[in-house]
């Protein structure tokens, strides 16, 4: 959610679309991570109704210790594969979707007696 409101003001439902969650999900996080420092609502300017969560100066300072966490992970686990078992599963994948993706055969129905 940090790193969807890293990207400017957003709205909840915005955050909610892109992560695929439910509002009231987004809500409650953000509420939280309000309490907790890491964002503050602001005004919309589209909509004097709702309101923003933009990140606060904690919040980016944590958005950034979590990306570079990631990264280290990541960089582990890209370590660990075997470059040729990578490449069959790719291949086999591609395979599989070439398959699935060719229609099936039309036949005739057989007449029920």
């Amino acid at each position: 959610m940090l790193g969807v409101a890293d990207h400017g003001p957003v709205s909840v439902a915005q955050v909610a679309r892109t992560m695929g969650l439910r509002r009231q999900s987004v809500q409650q996080t953000a509420d939280a991570l309000a309490r907790d420092g890491f964002l503050v609502f602001v005004d919309d300017p589209d909509d004097r109704r709702a309101r923003r969560i933009a990140l606060t100066t904690a919040g980016r300072r944590a958005l950034r210790a979590v990306e570079a966490r990631h990264a280290v992970w990541v960089e582990g686990l890209a370590a660990r594969v075997d470059l040729r078992a990578l490449r069959a599963t790719v291949a086999a994948l591609r395979d599989a979707t070439s398959l699935l993706q060719t229609p099936p055969p039309r036949g005739r129905r057989r007449r029920k007696d």
